[in-house]
């Protein structure tokens, strides 16, 4: 068995809740990414001590109380916040996503049931070892994601856990168990009633996963039940299209609704920021955008950004992007000219004139940067004047 590491913040904590009479295990991801050879981000620690002894524990340290309905006591033990939850059983999922009722029991087999897939349902104790009750550490030298007991019921009590499987077999290049992969088709539908918020975190960290392509074509369906639109897209056409996309969320959503005239109306449906929806927006819609020229790309430039403009050549014009980094500093907005409002109108240019003057000269200097001096410019509008 593999040696396993902790941060002495970690043994602190176990060893305090030992100390006390009760048992303690790190859970879920830690124990994950421990046997993967990964430095776990945080750590979680489930215990027999109930919500009130565990405070009892730790009356001595920084404590939150966020989660404490569901068991949990947040621990600040140095620059760790340890979620420390008392094992547990769980009835009833109304609403697709939490239990109605929560049973707290002393039985790491008990706890782990409840967990969503054998990978994250292993525990280490320094005192007691190692628990692997539903076969964790096999199905990952398998490269197996599957779910814990009756993949069906898992699906049911909580449906993010569809979005959860993508995302793991996204990431680590796994394969997701057949019955497993039946029962997440089969209840696709429980998507339905998860928080766009979560949907749109899950998808976020999916699309930038190594995996992402081949989960994304063999679970297409799967993706159109969260994003409709999708529906009737060419799919080896999108899928070339993300593939090629730059490792940044942008690029991936841009490729993802590449064929949907929907982005916006997508986006705000899964809560992103008004900033990703214009910029994704921008990008789409001028897809079709003509770049026979240096004059071309700087229009581009000036119609969504620089960024933007990088994003979009390199979906579909990659063969340009050296011409993008010649002209990135060229002007290609109005504050860029060398002349502002003020000075139109010490020449006589007044009220809705001076932004249609502006306009005027900045398509001038997008087609040739090297009339961009304030000189030329009023000779410019003068004669226009005349």
């Amino acid at each position: 068995m593999k040696e396993f590491i902790i941060p002495n913040e970690i043994k602190t904590v176990l060893d305090m809740l030992y100390q006390s009479g009760f048992s303690a295990y790190i859970v879920g991801g830690g124990v994950r990414d421990i046997l993967m050879d990964k430095i776990p981000h945080d750590y979680d620690v489930t215990t027999s001590a109930t919500p009130e002894q565990t405070l009892g524990v730790f009356k001595d340290f920084q404590t939150y109380e966020l989660g404490r309905k569901f068991g949990t006591i947040t621990v600040v033990s140095g620059h760790y916040h340890v979620e420390i939850t008392t094992m547990r059983t769980e009835k009833g999922y109304a609403d697709g996503r939490r239990p109605d009722e929560v049973i707290f029991t002393d039985s790491i087999m008990e706890d782990a049931s409840r967990r969503d897939f054998t990978i994250n349902a292993m525990a280490y104790s320094i005192k007691d070892g190692f628990f692997d009750g539903f076969d964790g550490i096999a199905d990952l030298d398998r490269g197996l994601i599957r779910a814990v007991g009756d993949a069906e019921r898992r699906f049911t009590e909580d449906g993010l856990r569809i979005m959860r499987a993508l995302r793991f077999a996204a990431r680590f290049g796994f394969e997701i168990e057949e019955n497993t992969s039946q029962a997440m088709e089969k209840c696709a539908f429980m998507l339905d009633n998860i928080a766009r918020e979560r949907i749109r975190d899950e998808l976020e960290s999916f699309l930038i996963s190594k995996g992402a392509i081949g989960i994304l074509d063999r679970y297409f369906d799967v993706f159109c039940r969260i994003i409709p639109q999708l529906e009737g897209a060419d799919k080896s056409a999108l899928l070339g299209m993300i593939a090629e996309a730059s490792e940044d969320n942008l690029s991936k959503l841009a490729a993802l609704l590449w064929q949907t005239d929907k982005a916006g109306e997508i986006l705000r449906n899964l809560r992103y920021s008004n900033e990703i929806i214009s910029n994704v927006s921008k990008i789409i819609e001028n897809k079709d955008a003509k770049l026979e020229n240096d004059a071309d790309i700087r229009r581009l430039m000036s119609k969504v950004g620089y960024e933007n403009a990088k994003i979009l050549i390199g979906l579909i014009h990659k063969d340009k992007l050296d011409k993008l980094e010649m002209v990135k500093n060229h002007p290609h907005k109005i504050a860029d000219l060398a002349i502002n409002g003020e000075e139109l109108k010490a020449i006589g240019i007044n009220g809705k004139k001076i932004g249609e003057t502006l306009t005027m000269l900045l398509e001038a200097v997008l087609e040739n940067p090297l009339i961009n001096e304030r000189d030329q410019l009023i000779s410019n509008v003068k004669s226009n004047m005349a």
